[in-house]
């Protein structure tokens, strides 16, 4: 019909909605600016209506849900008390008595500040019992001294980012 009508026009199809998930029409109609009157004119007399806006309006008013002016409060997060807040199974190690005074042997040491909470997931993971000491800027993370090797070689693989061998 705008073609009938002699004004130029360029038409966007929009038939990606896999990857396109706005919320875009299907398609859109471009007119160059100084012949839209002319080409809403024709539009509405092709299709016989004067309320094409207010009928997208009402549609679009349908699909969205009613809005309250309260705000909505968002749940709290769930997390553990701090004592239980460890990384790693919370089981690592039952099978043994644990006391943190017998972690003797020193197996990794930062003085950067860096986190160690990610070793210690990968040794209680390997059920290995461990304790950190912070003293002013530096971190140190101590094990039994019969899983020293053991944890040695976690450490190394974590820390080098290496496989077991």
């Amino acid at each position: 019909m705008l073609d009938e009508a002699g004004i130029p026009h360029n038409t966007v199809f929009r038939r990606d909605h896999l990857f396109n998930l706005s919320n875009y029409p299907s398609y859109e109609v471009g007119v160059p600016f100084s012949l839209f009157e002319k080409a809403e004119n024709t539009i509405k007399e092709a299709y016989g209506t004067e309320d094409v806006v207010d009928i997208e309006r009402e549609e679009l008013k349908r699909l969205l849900p009613e809005r309250s002016n309260r705000m909505e409060k968002l749940p709290q997060m769930l997390m553990p008390p701090t004592e239980r807040n460890i990384p790693g199974p919370p089981s690592a190690g039952q099978h043994i008595d644990w006391y943190p005074e017998d972690a003797t042997a020193l197996v990794w040491a930062s003085t950067g500040g860096e986190p160690c909470d990610f070793l210690v997931a990968a040794l209680h993971e390997n059920r290995i019992h461990c304790r950190i000491a912070k003293i002013s800027d530096r971190t140190e993370l101590f094990v039994l001294p019969e899983d020293e090797l053991r944890a040695r070689e976690v450490v190394r693989e974590v820390v080098e980012a290496q496989p077991p061998e």
